[in-house]
């Protein structure tokens, strides 16, 4: 939900792809090329996937193609998209539903965005409430923008960018970082140093988010003097704190 705060409007962002909302609700929010990574291929199809739904389903088909694990006509709004997947995504969502039972797809790790199975509307409204592009009107706003936001998918380690960067106003690299700070944490933070020198005037990378439970090792994730930390609403309501954003600035 921290996105929303940021002036994106004609910028140039890095992200990871994750389910592929970090990418959606920067089109949503103006930016003008994406280039996006993560570690795993199963994203890069996913957002593939959705980017095509978003390109050619109403609202409420998408709604369902998501987050109803009992859609009846689950194949049939697959039929409808498939024409605007890109040719890579084309082949292996082919693939899979010829190989598949779709109902397995979608009760799969692969589709991880379901909150509450039993009521599509409660889900999607929880969901809404950190992408914001999953509310109605947010949702057609972003089918104009999508055909006008260059993005480009990269399948990458985060401490592996170089070559595949440009320069940037925003990189976002989500909650990597839990998963990078024991033995991995001073590669991460050179490789956080480098890309310091790609960020345009007064660009920032959100380098961390922490979730609140994890608020009592905080500590552990400052890896820089000169972060700036910021309170967010929580993801996960359950607990009565805030997450964080970690921020380095260009300047």
């Amino acid at each position: 939900g921290y996105m929303d705060s940021l002036d994106m409007e004609g910028k140039e962002v890095l992200t990871v792809i994750g389910s592929g909302d970090h990418i959606l609700n920067a089109v949503l929010n103006g930016a003008k090329k994406i280039d996006a990574f993560d570690i795993s291929v199963y994203a890069i199809m996913l957002y593939y996937l959705k980017e095509a739904a978003i390109k050619t389903l109403e609202y409420e088909e998408f709604k369902d193609y998501f987050f109803d694990e009992s859609c009846p006509n689950n194949y049939m709004i697959y039929q409808k998209l498939r024409e605007k997947l890109r040719p890579e995504a084309l082949k292996f969502w082919d693939f899979v539903y010829q190989n598949i039972d779709a109902n397995e797809i979608f009760n799969s790790l692969i589709f991880r965005i379901r909150i509450d199975s039993t009521n599509t509307d409660v889900a999607i409204k929880e969901k809404s409430r950190i992408s914001s592009y999953l509310r109605r009107d947010n949702y057609y706003k972003l089918k104009e923008l999508i055909n006008l936001c260059e993005v480009n998918c990269y399948c990458s380690e985060v401490k592996e960018l170089d070559e595949i960067m440009s320069t940037y106003d925003y990189m976002f690299f989500s909650n990597i970082i839990q998963y990078q700070i024991d033995d991995k944490c001073e590669e991460l933070k050179q490789a956080i140093l480098r890309y310091l020198g790609k960020l345009n005037k007064h660009g920032e990378i959100k380098f961390g988010y922490i979730y609140a439970y994890l608020r009592s090792k905080l500590d552990k994730f400052l890896m820089f003097q000169d972060c700036e930390i910021e309170e967010v609403e929580p993801v996960d309501d359950f607990f009565d704190d805030k997450d964080y954003v970690l921020t380095l600035k260009k300047n």
